[in-house]
């Protein structure tokens, strides 16, 4: 194996002139280095053929569902302190004088915090799923196909695609519910 000293291309041994450059290539690689090449470029080659996998979670999908339950934490933590906050307003209002009591602006802001973060958690409880776990999803959406009518069908582009636009959309949801819960909590 020869390698172009140029371009850093490798080339066969029959080869004079580097396939990618055209410039003339030196003498062939010693068996260790040739070696050496081989196997970088078989990870390469992996890693590659991992990515075209259509159960591939690449980085940013890992990304946003690590964030994904951190919103989920953060959505409980919320729907938890407004229903403290509500509480504390329940018990300092004086219900028993007047059968019917108007709900303050700051009893509907909490109201609507729990709402939203109810919405929050709904949709990470199914976005985070379908981010970090795309077969075992792919395999309980089949799950009824394949237990009636025994075939196991693989994901078409369509699919795929649907797939794809439907966990990001719903983890946008995520994100906005969450922080739509919080502007009506703290302000």
């Amino acid at each position: 194996m020869k390698k172009c000293r140029y371009c850093g291309t490798p080339q066969s041994d029959e080869r004079h002139t580097c396939v990618d450059c055209g410039r003339p290539l030196p003498k062939p690689l010693s068996d260790a280095e040739a070696e050496a090449i081989e196997d970088a470029l078989d990870d390469r080659l992996d890693a590659m053929s991992d990515r075209t996998d259509a159960f591939y979670v690449s980085r940013t999908d890992q990304i946003l569902g690590i964030i994904g339950v951190l919103g989920f934490i953060a959505a409980c933590i919320l729907i938890s302190v407004s229903g403290i906050a509500l509480d504390q307003i329940y018990d300092a209002q004086d219900i028993s004088q007047s059968g019917f009591v108007i709900q303050s602006s700051r009893e509907k802001a909490l109201d609507q915090c729990i709402l939203y973060a109810i919405i929050a958690i709904v949709c990470f409880l199914v976005s985070v799923p379908m981010l970090l776990f795309p077969k075992l999803m792919w395999y309980l959406d089949t799950l009824k196909l394949r237990l009636w009518y025994d075939f196991n069908p693989s994901p078409s582009a369509f699919a795929e695609t649907v797939l794809k636009i439907t966990k990001y959309l719903i983890w946008s949801i995520d994100a906005g519910a969450l922080a739509y819960a919080a502007v009506w909590m703290f302000f």
